[in-house]
């Protein structure tokens, strides 16, 4: 959406951590947010966006309109939610 800030985020060894949390790289805000809810992580040549929190309350992880409930595997280009805020995944140059 225009107006919405972005950012790029890289994915090294460490996973991208998102909730509420002061540690993680994607800080949700909200009474319902728990500390952890996903990590985007990279396991060999495969991403995975893994669903951290479980309960009703949390925000739901999405992608290509299916609730994440565990993990999922991520392909370049893939949209994805965590909550409200929307990411796309992309691979960097050279390995798509």
């Amino acid at each position: 959406e225009a107006g919405k800030p972005s950012r790029t985020l890289s994915l090294g060894q460490a996973p991208i951590q998102f909730g509420s949390d002061p540690t993680c790289d994607v800080r949700m805000a909200g009474l319902t947010v728990p500390r952890f809810v996903a990590t985007v992580t990279q396991e060999g040549k495969k991403v995975i966006l893994k669903r951290l929190s479980s309960g009703f309350l949390g925000p739901k992880v999405v992608l290509a309109g299916e609730t994440v409930k565990d993990t999922a595997e991520l392909e370049d280009g893939d949209k994805f939610f965590v909550g409200a805020m929307a990411a796309v995944f992309r691979l960097p140059k050279g390995r798509a």
